[in-house]
């Protein structure tokens, strides 16, 4: 029986009938990719040291890198990035909620427990405020652009080491958790699942230019800095 893949943007619902395994963050960690050595220098170096998380050229905040800085500039670029990423990595979009938690979108994705390992997806939780303007109306409205919080969340689950390689280390799970103010708890704000190789393959888009990555038919000169 062919699998029947529904992610549906009305309702962020994934049915399928592909293989499941349970989620144990113990599983494997980035260091056990099959992946070569020049291969995870260049995601390390990428998503850890230099992401592009920055909201704007002028935000002075440690390595991190401003997308423009890589080539995309203004809202139609940044869409035919983000149109570029998913058809790389089989997503059909990345869910991101404005939401206190994102835990009921996690089960309705199969990202919760036993899950689906076969289809690529993510869930991210994005930051937001809460306006109301004078004749009532609530306006809720988001503190990060949607690039930036994808690889925030990608960046944080890296440092974190909070991974598993799944379906035979053919999937990567990245899983990212942050402070909730109101109750202190730590709740989970991402999940990720990815094929390994297109961390790899989304440096060479992202770097469109390859002013920073992929100069030679290296991803990096591991030898100077990026």
């Amino acid at each position: 029986m062919a699998n029947r893949f529904d992610d549906t943007i009305n309702n962020n619902l994934h049915i399928c009938s592909g293989k499941k395994e349970p989620l144990v963050l113990s599983a494997g960690s980035m260091s056990e990719i099959n992946l070569t050595n020049e291969e995870l220098i260049g995601i390390f170096d990428f998503y850890l040291l230099h992401a592009p998380i920055k909201k704007d050229k002028d935000e002075k905040w440690n390595n991190y890198r401003w997308l423009g800085e890589y080539g995309w500039r203004g809202s139609s670029d940044l869409s035919q990035l983000e149109r570029l990423l998913l058809k790389n990595s089989g997503m059909n979009r990345f869910v991101i909620v404005k939401a206190d938690t994102i835990s009921e979108t996690i089960k309705n994705m199969d990202l919760e427990e036993n899950i689906c390992v076969e289809h690529p997806r993510a869930v991210l939780k994005m930051p937001y405020q809460i306006s109301v303007n004078e004749d009532g109306q609530i306006v809720i409205t988001p503190k990060e652009k949607r690039m930036v919080c994808l690889f925030r969340h990608i960046r944080n689950a890296i440092a974190h080491n909070r991974s598993c390689l799944l379906n035979n280390g053919e999937m990567l799970l990245l899983e990212d958790w942050e402070n909730d103010k109101k109750t202190t708890k730590n709740i989970l704000s991402a999940r990720i699942l990815i094929r390994p190789q297109t961390l790899i393959d989304w440096i060479r888009i992202i770097d469109k230019n390859h002013i920073h990555y992929y100069k030679s038919e290296k991803i990096m000169d591991i030898t100077q800095a990026s």
